[in-house]
């Protein structure tokens, strides 16, 4: 039974802090596999303006391809309507039965879960895994979940927080970085950076 890992996540542009988020959750819970799924229509983002759904494939396959372990899905990119994660876990979950799933999430996210669509199908649904490399008071976060969710469903959340690196790095910052003229290296793999010169994305 292989360890599949689940990164969702808009990537607009994919960026070092990703690539290292998910290798340590990788190496940290002995997954097999991770596999990217850059969003299609993320219900929160509804009303903010993202690049072509194309060029963020493209450029998450630039910046995964030198990593066996890493993958990419264009499943949520053909989907019409918001793109709710409860469809997308039954998805995976019918694509890969009889393996043990994980969705990736990061503790802004995890804040934020009762908020979601069938929130407490999702818990139960999968293994949901909280990547937090500080920024976020987890304690706060946790106590506003204990007080919100059933305990079973609180310690199965606690059980699958993994602290990764610290590393201040957002896409909003990259995108402006670009904008204003200034280098982003160091801050996305060298072919994603150059894709995003190469394409005019974020001017």
């Amino acid at each position: 039974m292989a360890k599949i890992g689940l990164f969702g996540g808009t990537f607009d542009p994919p960026h070092l802090g990703h690539l290292i988020s998910a290798q340590t959750i990788v190496d940290h819970l002995a997954l097999d596999k991770m596999i990217f799924i850059p969003a299609g229509r993320p219900p929160h983002k509804c009303h903010q303006i993202i690049s072509h759904a194309d060029r963020r494939l493209k450029m998450v396959q630039l910046a995964i391809a030198d990593n066996p372990q890493f993958e990419v899905s264009d499943w949520e990119l053909h989907q019409t309507g918001p793109a709710y994660t409860i469809l997308t876990i039954e998805h995976f979950s019918s694509a890969f039965p009889n393996n043990s799933l994980f969705w990736i999430i990061g503790a802004d996210s995890l804040a934020d879960l009762p908020t979601w669509r069938e929130f407490r199908r999702l818990i139960e649904s999968i293994n949901i895994v909280t990547a937090w490399r500080g920024g976020v008071d987890i304690e706060k976060v946790l106590n506003n979940l204990a007080r919100t969710l059933d305990p079973a469903h609180f310690e199965k959340l606690k059980k699958n927080l993994v602290r990764t690196p610290m590393i201040e790095l957002s896409a909003t910052e990259i995108r402006q970085k670009v904008r204003q003229g200034h280098s982003i290296r160091y801050r996305v793999p060298p072919a994603v950076e150059q894709y995003i010169i190469n394409e005019g994305l974020y001017r």
